[in-house]
């Protein structure tokens, strides 16, 4: 049960980090180096440029850093959002194999390398930060022109063709948060129902991917005649079977109120409602929640109650204990506010007026899971929800 729980958050973490910019980062350490980082917008103090690095691409310490790359107008910035040691675990764990900049319409995804478990992971970028939410309520509309980012998404998926075709399916993901999500799906199904006995440049796609994981993906009425036409417009009528697999897909959501979520869409059976007290869209809450929730289950006490659940068993036994904790801690640490202020607990040394429940709780939480002070300080304002 841990190990599903960890493949959570790490899809997760993977769909936060699709949204970061990698377009100079490859696996040549040498080239990385040529480019050249710094605060200013044009390059005034030696002293204060550094070499370009991919946990740099990762880490929030450099988000806004400009990019100095003279073959190009304007500069591009970086926008990592990770603090130091999760940047530092990422880029040891994941490689970046492939990465699409930000193309005309929209369209961003990035194709990572796990090197522990041997799969790869293709995460298409949402909106997050780009659109409101009263334009992904209009989704439906824009893809069933099927003319929406449809182009990049199979230039992108003819341009990883030459590294997954010889992978086993098992070992391909697709995920994505937002709008990511649903170009996921139409990504799993499109590799799906290409008809590769005819002679068509889609023959050069010959992978497909075992499981599909969104996150706070839009809800789209008639999603399977949306599909199908998008798919249509896509594979220029090319399709073997207009049939959606739902149970390749997996629907992680927030569920604290959400309304454009994926849950309906897909069928039950598939549907992981997380509880991070929240109530956001946004990929970083949930990401944050399934960090604790992994921390958690290292403790042999808590992993032995959930051992013998289902996965979804496990997930709302998680849920109800986080809820109990935020019950607690609002009537319990609100209330004695004047006492907390000036207390030695939480994250913030300077003892602010008002202690934030969910920091006052997960401080006593991790002292209690025996977590290093130095670790305390790097994940203070990262993983609490």
């Amino acid at each position: 049960m841990e190990e599903l729980i960890n493949n959570l958050r790490g899809y997760a973490e993977l769909a936060q980090a699709s949204y970061f910019n990698f377009m100079y980062i490859n696996n040549d350490e040498r080239e990385m180096d040529s480019y050249k980082i710094g605060q200013n917008r044009f390059p005034k103090d030696k002293d204060n440029i550094e070499n370009l690095e991919y946990t740099k691409t990762l880490s929030k310490k450099y988000k806004d850093y400009f990019i100095y790359d003279d073959s190009i107008a304007l500069y591009p910035t970086l926008n990592g959002e990770f603090g130091e040691i999760q940047a530092k675990n990422f880029a040891k764990k994941y490689e970046i194999k492939f990465h699409q900049p930000n193309t005309a319409s929209g369209f961003s995804a990035t194709l990572f390398y796990d090197k522990e478990k041997d799969k790869f992971v293709v995460g298409f970028r949402g909106t997050e930060g780009l659109w409101s939410m009263d334009t992904l309520a209009d989704i439906g509309l824009t893809f069933g022109k099927g003319d929406f980012q449809l182009n990049a998404l199979k230039q992108f998926l003819l341009d990883i063709a030459p590294i997954l075709n010889k992978v086993d399916s098992n070992n391909i993901i697709f995920i994505g948060h937002s709008l990511g999500g649903y170009l996921a799906v139409i990504a799993m199904q499109f590799c799906d129902t290409i008809d590769r006995s005819l002679n068509t440049q889609f023959n050069a796609i010959k992978f497909m991917a075992s499981q599909v994981y969104t996150f706070n993906s839009p809800a789209i009425d008639e999603i399977d005649n949306m599909l199908m036409r998008a798919l249509a417009a896509l594979l220029d009528k090319n399709i073997m079977e207009q049939v959606l697999n739902p149970q390749k897909v997996y629907c992680v959501y927030d569920s604290g109120g959400i309304n454009i979520i994926a849950s309906a869409q897909y069928g039950s059976h598939n549907r992981l409602p997380i509880y991070t007290g929240k109530d956001s869209h946004s990929i970083i809450p949930l990401t944050q929640t399934l960090y604790f929730y992994s921390y958690l289950l290292e403790l042999d006490a808590n992993h032995n109650k959930v051992k013998d659940k289902s996965f979804s068993e496990c997930i709302e036994y998680l849920n109800h204990f986080i809820k109990n904790i935020q019950i607690y801690t609002e009537t319990f640490v609100l209330k004695n506010n004047a006492t907390n202020k000036n207390s030695s607990f939480g994250f913030n040394k300077n003892h602010p007026e008002k202690i934030n429940h969910f920091e006052y709780s997960l401080s006593l939480i991790a002292t209690i899971m025996q977590e290093t002070n130095g670790i305390l300080e790097e994940l203070g304002d990262s993983y609490y929800t």
